[in-house]
Formats: C-alpha cells, structure tokens, sequence
C-alpha cells in the first residue's frame, strides 16, 4: 500500500514566537500591531468584512498573534494565505484558541489576512497584536 504525503507548504507548524525566549528559536523580530477591524456586524449572507495584508521586505516567514478582543462568532472565521505559495489556514474560534491566538508561519514575505463574519452574525472582530517576522538565517 502507499502512502501520500502531503505538504502544506508551510516552514513548521511552529508554536507563536511572540513571547519565545528559547535559544531554539528560528531568528525573528517582533513588531507591534496596531490592526483592527473594531466589530462588525454582518446581517446577510457569509461575506468578507475585513481585509490586510503585510508585505515585508528580506522576510524569510511571518506568522500573527492575535489579540484577546478577538471575536469570531459561530459562523465567522479568519482565512490567512501565504503569498508565496499560496498556502492557506483557516481559523474558527475554538481553533483559534487551539493554536494559542497565533496563525501558522507562513513561507515568505506577504501575507494576507480576511475575517469572513458568518450569516447574521454580531460583533466579529479580529485585533492583530504582533507580527513575527523570521529573518534568514545567515550563518556562515
């Protein structure tokens, strides 16, 4: 029998650096993030409410942190695509909380981020607190 493998295209799933201090960690810097949609209330079909992208020059990753005034209401989810490979993630609420307020790191140097508020839906909002930029490694 064989076996696929699949390949994400992601660098790691890789637990969210904004407050790592293990010498493990892949090199990064963390920058302040000032976004956010405010809430926003959607009364008609799913729809995209809310959209930003980040694009950082000599960035080898990026990966979000997410705030806790986020709120994705049954129905509402983030969808976060990597530019350079097109690559994407898909966040509910309870995954969201999963995954430690933080989105995979994705390869590059863009990404883009939607909020999608479900069908009738109160109050989603999405506040990006930190972006993590990985640095190339220039080790000798």
């Amino acid at each position: 029998m064989q076996k696929a493998l699949i390949t994400l295209g992601l660098i790691a799933i890789l637990p969210c650096f904004a407050n790592a201090q293990s010498p493990a960690t892949p090199p990064h810097i963390n920058i302040s993030s000032e976004i956010d949609s405010g809430y926003i209330d959607n009364p008609g079909a799913a729809k995209v409410v809310f959209k930003h992208s980040w694009k950082l020059k000599d960035t080898a990753w990026l990966q979000l942190k997410f705030g806790e005034h986020t709120n994705l209401p049954r129905g509402s989810f983030l969808r976060l695509t990597g530019s350079l490979d097109m690559v994407q993630q898909r966040h509910d609420g309870a995954s969201l909380m999963e995954w430690n307020m933080c989105s995979a790191a994705f390869n590059g140097d863009q990404i883009v981020l939607e909020l999608i508020a479900g069908p009738n839906t109160k109050a989603s909002r999405i506040k990006v607190q930190t972006i993590i930029r990985g640095l190339f490694n220039r080790s000798p």
